[in-house]
């Protein structure tokens, strides 16, 4: 059984039906099914949801006298017509994996019979496509369409024959190991590939050079060890960079240096032990940059240089066990700091005193025993989160827990914010604890 959810919104013209699943005996497929009325809608319309029982196989289901002509071969948009008194299909997307359809309203701005009219007809196209091989991406599309979904655990070989007004190209959770050097040449206007949880062990070094308006590359999740020198020579127009879950174990500067435009740059999870001094010394429109969950022991004084602009760091789930004093000198800007799950032993005095716009700062889970944050003196909120390190409950802790209540800073998870020393306030809660309290220095 299906569930659909239908909203209508107080916009004219649109309506969504998304559904999350689709089971049968035989799969369980997600869809959305899409609904676009002529006139303008009722603002007083509520949700509501309607349930389906949609039994894929029986024959007698392609017996219905308003299914005039049903098409759908594998990955594509098909035209139909599948006309009620009130309603027709126009448009289906019809793939293994996932299902749209496009409706009109011929009559009425009633959301009846029409609605579960067309939701019958997505059901009937849904046992179409289970009897068809996929073919991503179309033979011939409506030339409206410019965005395409190709996503598939059979899809071995990467498609070919996108037409050349593509903007995005979604390549997804396929089998694909490799892609060949030419398989982009033609699509001038591609502005998005994604390319995620995939088998792709290496790219050419070509493969993105003639692509002049590519703006987001994802990469996500796949088997890439190394990248060529110059793979990213010619996508100066790049603004978000997604590499997160590879098996990278180095950093090549020369992958950076043309991506001046580059806003987003995500490396997590994957097998760095270091990154070279001048990396990202080029990346001075770069705002997000997130390094977590590598093999990081080190950082060179130098790593944030060049990017006025950082916004949001993440360094989180490494073997830090240090920061250098003027670390974060180059970066003002920075209101995202995390540094958490990592093995610090100290933070140098004034560390953070050049980030005037510090927001969060996570320093969780590492070995810190006592710290003077000397923050600038033009913060006046902060959140934090001190979790889970062996705290030194002295006088310094005593003037650190008197700024967190005079800048009422938010103070994430302070019950596990406890004293490991001295013995006599072992176990308690650093917040709890009054300033006569605290240990002497």
């Amino acid at each position: 059984m299906a569930k659909i959810g239908l909203s209508q919104p107080q916009v004219s013209g649109h309506c969504e039906v998304s559904v999350s699943t689709f089971e049968s005996r035989f799969s369980s497929v997600p869809f959305r099914f899409q609904h676009s009325v002529s006139q303008p809608d009722d603002t007083t319309k509520t949700k509501w949801v309607a349930f389906l029982r949609i039994l894929l196989f029986p024959p007698f289901l392609f017996n219905f006298p308003f299914v005039e002509n049903l098409s759908g071969t594998g990955d594509l948009l098909a035209p139909i017509r599948c006309s009620h008194d009130k309603a027709k299909v126009e448009q289906i997307h019809c793939g293994r994996d996932s299902l749209w359809a496009k409706a009109t309203e011929l009559q009425s701005r009633r959301m009846d019979s029409s609605v579960l009219i067309c939701i019958l007809c997505v059901g009937l196209s849904l046992h179409c496509c289970r009897l068809q091989a996929l073919q991503c991406p179309p033979v011939a599309t409506p030339s409206n369409i410019t965005e395409f979904s190709c996503s598939s655990p059979s899809l071995s070989h990467f498609p070919a024959g996108f037409p050349e007004r593509t903007t995005l190209i979604s390549v997804e959770f396929t089998n694909i190991s490799s892609i060949g050097e030419d398989a982009l040449l033609g699509l001038p206007k591609l502005q998005e590939l994604h390319l995620s949880n995939n088998r792709l062990e290496d790219l050419p070094g070509g493969l993105f050079r003639d692509l002049p308006e590519l703006n987001t590359l994802d990469l996500t999740s796949n088997l890439l060890e190394d990248l060529p020198p110059s793979i990213f020579e010619n996508s100066s127009s790049l603004n978000h960079l997604f590499l997160k879950m590879n098996q990278l174990t180095k950093l090549r500067p020369q992958w950076f240096h043309p991506l001046r435009q580059l806003q987003t740059l995500d490396l997590s999870n994957n097998q760095l032990k270091d990154v070279p001094p001048s990396c990202f010394s080029k990346l001075e429109n770069l705002t997000a940059l997130d390094l977590s969950f590598n093999f990081l022991h080190q950082l060179s004084p130098q790593i944030l240089e060049g990017m006025p602009l950082l916004e949001r760091l993440d360094l989180g789930g490494n073997h830090l066990h240090s920061i250098a004093d003027k670390t974060f000198q180059e970066v003002p800007r920075l209101g995202y700091l995390f540094l958490q799950n990592n093995s610090l032993t100290r933070l140098p005095p004034g560390i953070f005193q050049p980030l005037r716009n510090l927001d969060t700062l996570f320093i969780s889970d590492n070995q810190i025993a006592s710290w003077d944050p000397g923050f600038s003196g033009q913060i006046t909120k902060l959140s934090l989160d001190l979790a889970r390190n062996p705290w030194v409950c002295d006088c310094r802790m005593s003037t650190f827990v008197d700024w967190v209540m005079r800048h009422s800073a938010v103070l994430y998870s302070r019950e596990e914010v406890v004293c490991a020393s001295p013995e006599s306030l072992k176990g308690w809660v650093v917040m709890s604890l009054k300033e006569a309290e605290f240990g002497v220095c």
